[in-house]
């Protein structure tokens, strides 16, 4: 089973600088213990500051031996000055973006690895010309500031799969480690999720 790690610092407690040197440090750990992805979705940050804590986590990851690829849900620009391995394509981001990003990543003869945020089994089809990998949800929940919405369920997860082709899928929201085996036998490719990796718990499921 693949694993897609998501960043959100706001869960570390601390200062700005405690959150971000705790989020460099996740990074350096699970990069060391088979995690495939790991997205950094800070997009409250100024780009200079992205950019400085991008770098941090791909130095901290070390992409080149650990195999751990590092992706930005954020500017290709930054992406590539920050030695990331590609970007995330959040669901409000033109198709346009996935183009430019591969184009300035390849003149520089890097591959520009893109995943894609997909809601619906329309974003799915829109989104496969795209991007190499598709994150569908939610599966189960999704937890905002304000509520907890309801998942589209795991037959959806397993159309989804099937519309993707050869595409992994990746379920997401309010994926644990009990109901990840649920969502392989459904036929994602990998699970991804934020608070499941700040904990130990998904540590079995490399086994899978």
């Amino acid at each position: 089973m693949l694993l897609y790690a998501i960043t959100q610092r706001s869960l570390f407690p601390g200062d700005e600088n405690a959150r971000q040197d705790a989020l460099i440090q996740l990074a350096r750990t699970l990069a060391r213990t088979g995690i495939s992805y790991l997205q950094i979705r800070e997009k409250d940050l100024p780009p200079a500051q992205l950019k400085s804590l991008a770098t941090a986590v791909v130095e901290a990851a070390h992409p080149e031996s650990t195999g751990m690829k590092v992706l930005l849900n954020g500017p290709a620009a930054i992406a590539f000055e920050a030695g990331c391995q590609g970007i995330h394509l959040a669901g409000d981001v033109p198709a346009e973006a996935a183009q430019k990003a591969r184009s300035l990543f390849a003149k520089a003869g890097r591959h520009c690895t893109i995943s894609a945020a997909c809601h619906s089994i329309e974003e799915i089809r829109s989104r496969v010309p795209l991007a190499d990998l598709l994150l569908f949800a939610p599966v189960f929940e999704k937890v905002t500031t304000r509520n907890v919405v309801s998942g589209v369920g795991l037959s959806a997860l397993s159309r989804s799969v099937a519309v993707a082709q050869e595409r992994p899928v990746f379920a997401l929201g309010g994926v644990t480690a009990t109901n990840a085996p649920e969502c392989k036998a459904a036929g994602a490719q990998g699970i991804a999720a934020i608070r499941l990796f700040l904990t130990p718990e998904w540590i079995p499921l490399l086994d899978e």
